[in-house]
């Protein structure tokens, strides 16, 4: 749910600017942790990492989605 998007960037945003990067980025949540990882070259690093802060500080969690997810548990 993380790379669903941000209040600048959409998911496909998101998935077009790690792909032109050549990067791969990905995150997994357990009840009391969250991994949130990014792999790249070295050259590329200081993009990549600004997609993931954007994403990390900026999640844009939609309600409806939210909610969905809720009565899954």
């Amino acid at each position: 749910m993380l790379f669903q998007g941000t209040r600048t960037r959409s998911a496909l945003a998101i998935s077009d600017q790690v792909r032109a990067l050549g990067a791969f980025v990905d995150a997994a949540a357990e009840h009391d942790a969250i991994l949130v990882s990014a792999h790249c070259v070295a050259d590329r690093f200081p993009a990549t990492l600004a997609i993931v802060a954007d994403v990390v500080q900026h999640p844009a969690f939609a309600a409806d989605e939210i909610e969905r997810l809720r009565t899954r548990r």
